[in-house]
C-alpha cells in the first residue's frame, strides 16, 4: 500500500522559522545554554530534525512525476534542506569548539 504525504508549505515554513531563530539567538547572545558542548548538541538535533522532513520531500518528488510542476514548494523544500545544513554545521563547530575541551585534550 502506497502512503501519500501532503504537500503542504507549513512544516517547512516552521522548521525555516526554527533554523532562523536558532541562528538569531546564537548571533545575538553567543549561547543558548552558557555551555559549548549542550549548544552544539541542541544545533546538531535541531537540524537533523529540519532536514529530515525536507530531505523526505525532496526523494518523494523525484519519484513523483507531477512533483516538478510544483516549482515553488520544490523551492522552499531545497531552502529549508538548506538551512537545516546551516543549523547542523554551526552546532558541530560549536560541540567540537577546542575551548570546550579539557585542557588536557588541548
Amino acid at each position: 500500500m502506497e502512503q501519500r504525504r501532503k504537500r503542504t508549505i507549513v512544516p517547512q515554513v516552521v522548521a525555516g522559522v526554527l533554523a532562523a531563530v536558532y541562528a538569531g539567538v546564537l548571533y545575538s547572545q553567543h549561547s543558548i545554554t552558557d555551555t559549548n558542548q549542550l549548544d552544539g548538541i541542541i544545533g546538531a538535533m535541531l537540524g537533523l530534525f529540519i532536514c529530515a522532513g525536507t530531505a523526505a520531500n525532496l526523494i518523494d518528488a523525484l519519484y513523483d512525476p507531477g512533483a516538478r510542476k510544483r516549482g515553488a514548494w520544490l523551492a522552499v523544500n531545497f531552502l529549508v534542506l538548506m538551512w537545516g545544513l546551516f543549523v547542523i554545521i554551526v552546532g558541530t563547530t560549536r560541540f567540537a569548539d577546542s575551548r570546550s575541551l579539557p585542557p588536557i585534550i588541548r
